[in-house]
């Protein structure tokens, strides 16, 4: 084989899975877009891909008082990314109590996800479980 066509079919090779990543993620983020628009909370700029906020958490402050900064910057109430993850951070009192005593069944519920199913044997270990009949 040609030491040329070697090259140009190795690079074609490692080259392709990564423009059809790239144009994959191109496509999912357009599609999320939209529903980050809707969310009525606000979310914390500046978050990384794979880690997300975790670098701003790090640093010279304790948790509390980088939290209580961005409390004071973006409201009581607004989301940050752990990881992949949403989280929810609620940082008045009134807020908390609502989402514990008015929304107490969705806060207390787990995501159905194919692990927990298959691991918590169709949702019956309590630790997987979602609100429902195992939990009253």
């Amino acid at each position: 084989m040609d030491p040329l066509l070697q090259i140009l079919s190795t690079i074609i090779c490692c080259l392709l899975p990564l423009l059809i990543s790239f144009i994959y993620r191109l496509q999912r983020r357009a599609s999320t877009t939209s529903t980050r628009t809707n969310c009525p909370v606000p979310q914390v700029c500046g978050a990384w891909p794979v880690i997300g906020h975790l670098h701003l958490l790090g640093g010279h402050q304790l948790l509390h008082k980088t939290l209580g900064a961005m409390a004071d910057k973006h409201g009581p109430v607004f989301t940050i990314k752990l990881g992949s993850h949403k989280v929810l951070v609620v940082n008045s009192w009134e807020t908390a109590r609502e989402c514990f005593t008015v929304h107490d069944k969705t806060f207390s519920t787990r995501p159905n996800i194919a692990a927990s199913k298959l691991l918590g044997y169709d949702y019956a270990m309590f630790g997987f479980a979602p609100y429902g009949p195992y939990w009253c």
